[in-house]
């Protein structure tokens, strides 16, 4: 008889563990699912590149080289950038930016995207969803063989984490392809 109690209280123990492991609130009320995030070399390293791509290498960014400058020494902790390239010269690059907080990320994204300025046709900012969040996908001209092209760039955070997406290309499904590999 001890013996069963003794096996009931130690199932009952080890359910209230794994379940109070799972009903994070984060203080809103609701339970939320956080997946571990990785270090800034872990995020831009993919496990499943896009067909066709290699990755080049990996480096680490200082705080001014974070989106087009965007950020400070005070908010960022570290920054790495993972480059692939495929066999047309199309180079992607995944920056992954380690901010103070989710506050610091946060304003980070609101920051880089303040950089840009109004488009006179169309939209330059549109929100795209995948890996259970969205991403904001922003779209700007250059100069390319005499031709006015588009490139894009896909920017995030995921809690304190800030990740961009963006390439020498027009494509932005390849893009978006390389956002959703990151798993973040």
């Amino acid at each position: 008889m001890k013996m069963r109690i003794v096996a009931l209280l130690l199932a009952i123990s080890m359910i209230m563990l794994a379940v109070s492991g799972c009903t994070d609130t984060g203080g809103t009320g609701e339970e939320i699912d956080n997946p571990e995030i990785g270090s800034v070399s872990d995020a831009v390293s993919l496990d499943e590149v896009p067909a066709g791509f290699e990755m080049i290498g990996v480096r680490e960014l200082d705080s001014g080289s974070v989106l087009d400058g965007v950020g400070s020494e005070d908010t960022i902790n570290a920054a790495s950038q993972g480059i692939y390239k495929n066999g047309d010269d199309v180079e992607v690059q995944i920056s992954a930016i380690e901010c103070a907080d989710t506050d610091a990320a946060r304003t980070l994204v609101n920051d880089y995207k303040n950089e840009f300025n109004p488009m006179a046709q169309g939209e330059r900012f549109t929100e795209h969803s995948f890996n259970d969040h969205f991403a904001t996908r922003i779209i700007w001209h250059v100069t390319e063989g005499g031709e006015d092209v588009p490139r894009y760039a896909y920017v995030w955070n995921t809690d304190n984490m800030v990740i961009q997406v963006r390439g020498t290309t027009s494509d932005p499904n390849l893009l978006f392809a390389f956002a959703q590999a990151t798993g973040y």
